[in-house]
């Protein structure tokens, strides 16, 4: 696997590089608390990760949290502190430690573990990754702590393979995780039904293209699962029965996903399928829905002049496959997303969803009375959902460039159903809903720096025929000061609750806090939190919350966002024909900003053809250019609508490629500072090895026997360091003039680098990559160009 050779590199040939460097960032918060609360009056928080650079080959990330707060769950494998690295080679990552990884929905799917993984990803076809690792940890049963379940060692190990090609691709995953029944030594209550288990489960994929505008795709997954490992072994005809010791509580299931989707004028088409066996489950796994079979439709589109978005899925969704239960489930199952945006000014937003989910409720107030960031962190206690819808409006009515009005409104329905054997009942009166509402008012004032917000919420909710109203008001003030370094916020909010009717208290709280940014990658933040609680249950509650945090980020650049100005081509003499008739129109898309006849517009955007962005691009892609631009031309006469489509579809091309420029050009850009503080840093080590070798090479006669060796390591350091002069001489220029000159930050290498994105490489190892292509580069430079003028000394004379 670590076999292999680099070409073209001549690391040598520049000196040293740093033998280690470090990036990433730290966050520490501390907490102060006086009230009433069962909770320490001092907690802290500590998270970070940092990336380890050896000689520019090797990444090792590591990620870490901790914390003095403890906290408990019902769930054994989940960790509040945990440590992980992830050192990596190449198109080698590895994961050491408390780590999570997917191979596929239905075998291992984000399970944290504790062990190692490893993702092998070259630019073949072949792609495999491979975990090890424990899943659970052991917990003996203590009966002061009757919530916290007793669990056995959990150990697992699997590993997937793929075979990726555009057309087509293949896939075998393979999953096993088994208890160990000696590791828990104490009794617990058999009622707990907590049994040592064993899991293996199988899963073959395959993709292919078909017409060149549809796709299908395949999974079927067999899951073997022991409930009981004391159980005694019994024959079974299965053909995973080959991979586990079969016992009396062996099961084994299946499950199947295939779908279909076809490309249609400006969106996609498609059609799935889903089937899980009853008790289908993975042990690589959370939480799992079995039981169930899906036939769905979708379709996503945009119309109006990519004024409106839309995604459509439906279907049929049924239960009980086995015929064993008592009441049975068939129903319709939709999910509908809306955007319409008709002008700059108005946006509207909806949803609306009846597929069964997993999710967590929380109600607004949650956020709005938290006195710190850790509460409401249980992400484990999930509730069925079956119907959610949500309404989004935002209109920016009064807009300039020194003054703002927005006002948003939000609105969400959600509604749970009684659950019996874990499927949706539609029982009258057991019903729960939930209504949320929400508006708000921002003022801004861009000029001073200044927002003033003000806000009302409601929350409406009925469970089991009780219904609750919570309601009140916030208000906000946000002033920004040194050049928008310190960010400083003042707000205070008042919800009352009622019950039945009956009023049960209401919560008045002040926030008070400020965020300054120190340089590039320093934040300091200081947060205070003052609740006041009265409550018909207990005595009135005065909660004091202060928060000091700092964040260190050590790559925290960013780069603003500049709109496209298209310049006319040079005027000449002789001046178009244009009709009487033709009226001018005006064009506002995507940044792109135009006004004109047609034949004028089209001239314009004929200058675009000569756009960096196209420098480096494929054939494909100049090809599906000057195919769009004819259209262009060829619409000039029709109606204004149809030149306008055909305008869109134009600029459509170069939008999605200067949405992936910005992020290139700054993984280039940092790539770039890197290269440059190497070079930097190695020059005084080669200019004393050139010095000391010119000394020697000299004051040696000719007659001595070492002369020619002398005479050699002086040619050698002499080319060496004049290698490193030549380009530590371009690095020394302004980054513009470098970045100009540089044809790899013009977007040489941007497919590369997208193909490493898609493979969801980490930035990390995507910059090693890039920074390897510009040490080849200026080396190839310094072996064309370089002479002895160019050579610096700065410590010798």
């Amino acid at each position: 696997l670590f076999t292999g050779s680099i070409n073209a590199q001549r690391l040598d040939q520049l000196g040293k590089a740093r033998p280690l460097t470090l990036s990433g960032g730290i966050a520490a918060n501390m907490i102060y608390y006086e009230g009433t609360a069962n909770r320490d009056p001092f907690t802290y928080f500590l998270s970070g990760n940092v990336n380890a650079n050896i000689y520019g080959l090797y990444n090792i990330p590591v990620s870490f949290a901790y914390t003095n707060q403890q906290f408990n769950f019902n769930e054994p494998s989940f960790k509040i502190n945990r440590l992980s690295l992830h050192p990596s080679y190449k198109w080698i990552a590895t994961h050491i430690g408390d780590v999570a990884m997917t191979f596929s929905p239905y075998t291992l799917n984000g399970h944290q573990f504790t062990g190692f993984g490893t993702e092998l990803t070259p630019n073949g076809p072949i792609k495999f990754s491979a975990m090890y690792g424990r899943l659970v940890r052991p917990r003996e049963y203590n009966e002061a702590e009757p919530q916290a379940l007793p669990s056995y060692k959990r150990m697992g190990y699997g590993a997937k393979v793929l075979f990726d090609k555009p057309v087509y691709g293949l896939g075998l995953t393979f999953f096993k995780a088994k208890d160990e029944v000696n590791s828990v030594e104490g009794l617990f209550p058999e009622d707990l039904n907590i049994t040592p288990k064993e899991n293996v489960v199988v899963s073959f994929e395959g993709r292919v293209k078909m017409f060149d505008k549809a796709q299908l795709q395949v999974e079927y997954a067999q899951s073997a699962l022991t409930y009981n490992l004391k159980d005694e072994t019994v024959d079974n005809a299965a053909w995973l029965s080959r991979l586990v010791d079969t016992r009396a509580s062996t099961s084994f299931h299946n499950a199947v996903n295939v779908d279909f989707s076809y490309i249609v004028a400006n969106g996609s088409m498609g059609v799935g399928y889903e089937r899980i066996d009853p008790h289908y489950e993975t042990l690589g796994s959370y939480y799992f829905n079995n039981d169930l079979e899906n036939i769905t439709a979708k379709i996503s589109q945009t119309l109006f002049k990519n004024k409106l978005n839309f995604n459509v899925n439906a279907g049929i969704q049924r239960d009980d496959l086995a015929d064993q239960k008592q009441s049975k489930l068939n129903r319709l199952v939709t999910a509908l997303n809306m955007n319409y945006r008709p002008n700059d000014n108005l946006t509207l937003s909806g949803s609306y969803s009846n597929f069964r989910a997993h999710t967590q409720i929380r109600d607004q107030f949650d956020y709005i009375n938290a006195v710190r960031p850790y509460d409401n962190l249980d992400t484990l206690n999930f509730t069925q959902i079956s119907r959610n819808a949500n309404l989004n409006v935002n209109y920016a009515f009064s807009k300039t460039e020194t003054k703002r009005h927005t006002v948003n409104m939000n609105v969400s329905y959600q509604q749970t159903d009684e659950q019996k054997e874990g499927f949706i009942l539609e029982i009258p009166g057991n019903n729960s809903k939930f209504l949320n509402t929400n508006m708000a008012y921002s003022l801004t004032f861009s000029e001073q720096q200044l927002s003033f917000m003000g806000a009302f919420n409601a929350t409406y909710n009925t469970l089991s025929g009780i219904e609750t109203t919570t309601l009140g008001p916030t208000l906000a003030v946000i002033k920004q000061f040194f050049d928008k370094k310190m960010r400083t916020h003042f707000s205070s909010s008042y919800n009352t609750t009622t019950t039945g009717g009956v009023k049960q208290g209401d919560v008045l709280n002040f926030r008070l806090g400020a965020n300054y940014m120190y340089k590039e990658g320093h934040n300091f933040n200081l947060n205070f939190i003052n609740l006041l609680r009265n409550s018909v249950t207990q005595d009135k509650v005065n909660d004091f919350t202060a928060t000091l945090g700092y964040t260190y980020n050590f790559t925290n650049r960013k780069k603003k966002r500049t709109i496209t100005k298209i310049e006319e081509p040079p005027q000449t003499d002789t001046k178009p024909e244009v009709l009487e008739n033709t009226p001018e129109i005006e064009i506002n898309y995507k940044g792109y900003r135009f006004s004109g006849t047609p034949s004028v517009i089209t001239r314009q955007l004929d200058t675009l053809k000569k756009s960096e962005i196209l420098t480096f691009s494929e054939e494909q892609t100049l090809e599906k250019v000057k195919n769009s631009f004819e259209k262009v031309k060829n619409s000039e006469g029709e109606e204004t609508s149809t030149y306008k489509n055909s305008v869109y579809a134009y600029l459509d091309i170069f939008d999605g490629l200067k949405a992936a420029l910005p992020e290139y050009q700054k993984i280039i850009k940092a790539a770039v500072r890197d290269l440059a503080a190497d070079i930097v840093e190695a020059h005084l080590d080669l200019e004393k090895k050139y010095v000391e070798a010119k000394a020697q090479f000299e004051a040696a006669s000719t007659l001595k026997e070492d002369y020619t060796e002398l005479q050699k390591a002086y040619q050698e350091a002499k080319t060496l360091f004049m290698h490193h002069s030549y380009i530590y001489r371009q690095l020394q220029k302004t980054e513009g003039e470098v970045l100009k000159e540089l044809h790899i930050y013009q977007g040489s290498m941007l497919d590369e680098v997208m193909q490493m994105k898609s493979q969801k490489l980490s930035d990390e190892r995507i910059s090693s990559q890039v920074k390897m292509a510009l040490i080849a580069y200026y080396d190839e430079l310094a072996t064309e160009n370089a002479n002895e003028e160019d050579i610096i000394l700065l410590k010798t004379n």
